[in-house]
């Protein structure tokens, strides 16, 4: 029986499918951009009973920066969004001064507004490792001027790291460098996403067997390096963060082992749902197909007559899905 009360507590806005980026691990780039949502669609989207309790949206792309309404669109998140307490915001800075413009403006009006603001880095490698994982001469250069801005201001921000076979044996370089220059940062695993169209990059996800081993040594090192002194274990105790990045490395050693998914996502539990640029709505980025355009139809309807769907992801592809997005 469907559920008639929305339970969707976080979106996945892929505000716009334009990217300046060419990375090994995505296709989005070689792909037309679709029509980008103007704000007043957007607005008329959420005014939907389907998003009438989401507190919780992450603003993706492609690159958002190269939305040409992007102050708009934020404007419109939180305007739409009554019960909205947190945004987070990911950003390649391949155009630094682009980058820099949305994080000032996202920060300075979340800070205004009470609204928890979470900033996500790309940063692959270190030097030519990046360049080459994002296909950008120049990017890390470009990331490092965001970065070293993002310290100066006193403006949290969390690093980046999708891990292929580009860069996998360079981690242990990425993290000494992350050390040196006090940038927290985060791993993940490059995955098939169907909204990035890499089904035909699947080379760069398919680590060696050494290459997964060499991996897996380097993840469980993290979850050790965070509780090696008394002081650190105290902390780690009562920082969620902290406990949460263990849940994800512990969830990509598992997929990397063969084993099946160790945690739900949120997506799964009918708590999070994808809107793309141009108002077409996935139960997940991961393996959802379209399940209709929130432009043409209620988004609410749309969710609930397509469940049929959700079931089978459930049956056939969560339990193997790498994706960091956990409960």
């Amino acid at each position: 029986m469907a559920k008639e009360k929305s339970s969707i507590r976080k979106i996945a806005y892929l505000s716009t499918s334009k990217c300046n980026s060419k990375c090994v691990m995505c296709n989005i780039h070689a792909k037309k951009p679709t029509k980008d949502l103007t704000p007043k669609q957007l607005k008329k989207i959420l005014s939907d009973p389907l998003f009438k309790n989401v507190k919780v949206i992450g603003v993706s792309g492609g690159e958002p920066s190269l939305h040409k309404n992007w102050k708009e669109i934020y404007n419109t998140l939180c305007s739409s969004l009554p019960n909205l307490k947190a945004i987070g915001l990911t950003t390649n800075c391949v155009n630094s001064r682009k980058s820099i413009d949305i994080i000032q403006y996202y920060y300075n009006q979340s800070k205004k507004r009470n609204i928890k603001l979470s900033l996500y880095i790309s940063l692959d490698g270190v030097g030519e490792i990046h360049d080459q994982v994002r296909g950008i001469k120049g990017n890390f250069k470009s990331a490092m001027n965001v970065i070293d801005w993002l310290k100066y201001s006193k403006i949290n921000f969390t690093c980046a790291c999708t891990v292929s076979k580009i860069n996998v044996l360079n981690l242990e370089e990425l993290r000494k460098f992350c050390d040196k220059n006090k940038i927290n940062i985060r791993y993940r695993l490059a995955s098939k996403i169907n909204r990035l169209y890499n089904n035909d990059s699947q080379t760069y996800h398919q680590l060696s067997k050494e290459e997964k081993k060499f991996l897996i040594n380097f993840l469980l090192e993290e979850i050790h390096r965070q509780k090696r002194s008394l002081l650190q274990k105290i902390t780690y105790i009562v920082n969620k963060k902290k406990m949460k990045k263990e849940k994800i490395y512990q969830h990509i050693i598992s997929i990397l082992k063969g084993n099946k998914r160790t945690s739900p996502c949120p997506h799964s539990l009918q708590e999070a749902i994808c809107l793309s640029n141009n108002g077409n709505l996935m139960y997940c980025s991961v393996a959802s197909k379209i399940i209709g355009n929130c432009l043409k139809n209620s988004a609410k309807n749309i969710y609930l007559l397509n469940l049929s769907h959700l079931r089978e992801l459930k049956g056939e592809k969560c339990k193997d899905c790498s994706h960091d997005i956990i409960k």
